[in-house]
């Protein structure tokens, strides 16, 4: 099997070197998004691709996807730029997706950069699916080879060829945030399905932000912007039912800073809602997209 690993960097000076390396046997693209570090230097010696503007995470996955589908790739294997994987876990991911061909999408465990624990993100996204039956197999000794789930942080994932010729990359309305989840609903709604694979794991160096005061509105109404922009684009329900959902949820936030008096906040929430608003017709378009099958942005 030709598997292609994606990296996808912006001044990741900090992680770089440690990241490729754990990809020392295996064929690599990186994805330099307008880096302003010492980043062109550290991929002087890698395959790389060096983009003039940051395109974001999901658009510049894209073109690395593009490059490992056009090389023949019969896997991409996606990691962050601030993770780095244990040894044998993307041949672990490659097997048991030639033994369950149904999984498009097959993920590792994510432990802190540590080793001492499971990531919290990963792990709350896990539990909030109700999914008691991994960490209670986890901790028995008794887990399954791969566990069924309905999403997972795109930290690592490895996708094979036949899914994302069928459902396509991640959807470029999307910066940052939420494209990830948004693919997922994507994979399941073609019929795929995704998987955990806990004999599998990644060390994830992630920094937790908060976004206190007026300093984090920017990257705060990011998020919110995807927040607001998931819901819309459902293919399982009609635009009406979305449009609902998404009205009742920017009702909710900002009843919510208001009564808490958080301006920043607020002011967050309508630099979100008017990105939203602005670029409604492109999301729609893209719903109709999402309905239709075979749809694509690589």
């Amino acid at each position: 099997m030709t598997v292609w690993v994606v990296v996808v960097t912006h001044n990741g000076e900090h992680w770089l070197k440690t990241c490729l390396n754990s990809l020392a046997n295996h064929q690599v693209i990186v994805i330099d998004n307008a880096s302003t570090d010492h980043t062109s230097e550290i991929l002087t010696p890698f395959p790389h691709i060096r983009l003039s503007k940051n395109l974001g995470f999901g658009r510049a996955n894209n073109i690395g996807i593009r490059h490992a589908l056009d090389n023949g790739a019969d896997y991409v294997f996606l990691l962050n730029q601030d993770a780095w994987v244990a040894p044998d876990a993307i041949e672990t991911l490659v097997a048991q997706a030639e033994q369950n061909p149904a999984f498009g999408l097959l993920s590792p465990v994510h432990l802190l950069a540590s080793g001492i624990a499971v990531e919290a993100g990963f792990s709350s996204e896990i539990l909030n699916q109700g999914n008691k039956d991994f960490f209670s197999d986890l901790y028995m000794g008794k887990t399954q080879v791969v566990y069924s789930v309905e999403r997972v942080n795109a930290a690592a994932w490895l996708l094979s060829s036949a899914c994302l010729r069928e459902v396509g990359g991640f959807d470029p309305l999307f910066f940052m945030y939420g494209e990830d989840f948004d693919l997922c609903n994507r994979v399941l709604h073609h019929g795929w399905k995704i998987g955990v694979v806990p004999s599998a794991v990644i060390f994830h160096d992630k920094v937790y932000r908060k976004h206190p005061g007026w300093s984090g509105i920017p990257r705060r109404s990011q998020r919110l912007y995807a927040d607001f922009l998931f819901p819309l684009k459902q293919p399982q329900r009609r635009l009406v039912i979305n449009l609902a959902f998404w009205g009742l949820d920017i009702g909710y936030a900002v009843l919510k800073a208001i009564i808490d008096r958080n301006l920043p906040e607020f002011f967050a929430l309508w630099m979100a809602l008017i990105t939203t608003l602005w670029r409604l017709p492109q999301i729609t378009q893209h719903y109709a997209r999402c309905r239709r099958k075979g749809a694509h942005w690589l």
